[in-house]
Parts: C-alpha cells; sequence; structure tokens
C-alpha cells in the first residue's frame, strides 16, 4: 500500500510538474505573441520608401530607427494604426546624404488587445 501511496504522490508530481511548465509556455506565448502581430501592422502601414535599419519592442513600447522618404509622414501613420499610440521622434530627423533619404528614430506605445 505505501508503494502505490509513492507512486501516486510520484503521478501526481508530475503532473505539477508538467501544469506548471505548460502555464509558462502559455503566459509567455501571450506576453510575447503581440510581437508578430505588431511587425505585421508596422509592415502594413509602412510606405514603400520606408525600411528599418532597428526595431524594438519591450513592455508595451517600441523603438524603431531607419530611412524614410518622408519622415515626419511616419507620425501621423503610426498614430492612425489601432496598434499604436503618442509616437514621436526621439531626436531630429537628418538627411542621409547617400540614399538621400530622412534619418529617422522614433517611439510609441503599443495597445496590447485581448486575444480573442
Amino acid at each position: 500500500m505505501r508503494s502505490e501511496a509513492m507512486a501516486v504522490q510520484q503521478i501526481r508530481k508530475q503532473i505539477d510538474d508538467a501544469s506548471e511548465a505548460a502555464g509558462f509556455l502559455q503566459s509567455h506565448k501571450i506576453e510575447n505573441g503581440y510581437k508578430i502581430e505588431v511587425l505585421a501592422e508596422l509592415t502594413r502601414i509602412l510606405p514603400e520608401d520606408t525600411y528599418l535599419d532597428r526595431l524594438s519592442m519591450s513592455a508595451g513600447g517600441m523603438q524603431m530607427q531607419g530611412k524614410s522618404a518622408n519622415a515626419q509622414n511616419l507620425i501621423e501613420l503610426i498614430n492612425d494604426s489601432p496598434y499604436f499610440e503618442t509616437a514621436s521622434f526621439r531626436g531630429p530627423t537628418r538627411l542621409d546624404t547617400r540614399t538621400r533619404k530622412e534619418i529617422f528614430d522614433l517611439s510609441a506605445n503599443i495597445i496590447i488587445r485581448d486575444a480573442q
């Protein structure tokens, strides 16, 4: 009887460990799943004449650096998206004399929607 009780206890521990691991993976997916949606939205809204050199996302915010034919227009495009708010430049834009595009560095808050 004692050995059966030990076996049951071991099985319960395995179930608890598996449940904890599954919970960790699920919460990690929820916390980071929005990044793919954000990247898809940026791909959709950014003009063809704009490209990113750097994109970083963390805790409800994003920062991006790149070049565009009209960097001033990016603020409006990003703020018009349902995924972002309060977009602003982190410094002045400047002209890349080689590509004739404006170099920009901007940030925005990401609006994380509940998963449906």
